[in-house]
């Protein structure tokens, strides 16, 4: 009986598909398990989601939010008295807190600069204006830099660079 060399590698490759066939066959069994422990995980984080939802639902209802605010809040209800039936009793329009203009150009272009100051001291900034003199300033500009003044306690600048 002889063996022919084309029957051995026939063999081989069989059974190499066989072993092939076995890992593939425990890869899909193995992810198959994974997917349920994962679809059984999701069913229960659902059912613990619409298990919340439910309860903040019952602790939303508006009676016991009105209850909870009546007792811890101390709150009372508005007399009507209080109210304001005229619009003239109102008190005049306030100051609006953004400027109703936009400030000077020049104003956006100073410069910070180190004064000198005595040894020892830390260094004060003033600030001064580069492109404006002193006659062509503005008032608001003169009001910004005295307030830049006092605020870093330094000689006025003058606009001088």
């Amino acid at each position: 009986m002889r063996i022919r060399l084309s029957s051995i590698v026939s063999l081989g490759l069989a059974g190499m598909a066989g072993f092939m066939l076995f890992q593939t066959s425990q890869n899909v069994q193995q992810a198959e398990h994974q997917l349920r422990g994962l679809n059984a995980q999701l069913t229960k984080e659902g059912e613990a989601l619409r298990v919340l939802e439910a309860e903040w639902d019952y602790l939303n209802r508006p009676d016991r939010l009105e209850e909870l605010a009546r007792q811890h809040l101390k709150m009372k209800p508005i007399d009507p008295a209080l109210l304001v039936r005229d619009g003239g009793a109102l008190p005049d329009q306030m100051e609006p807190i953004i400027p109703a203009r936009k400030p000077d150009p020049a104003l956006r272009r100073a410069v910070l600069k180190p004064s000198p100051s005595p040894a020892g001291s830390p260094p004060s900034v003033a600030v001064h204006d580069p492109v404006a003199s002193p006659a062509t300033s503005s008032p608001s500009s003169e009001n910004f830099d005295t307030l830049i003044n006092r605020l870093t306690d330094t000689e006025p600048s003058g606009g001088t660079p």
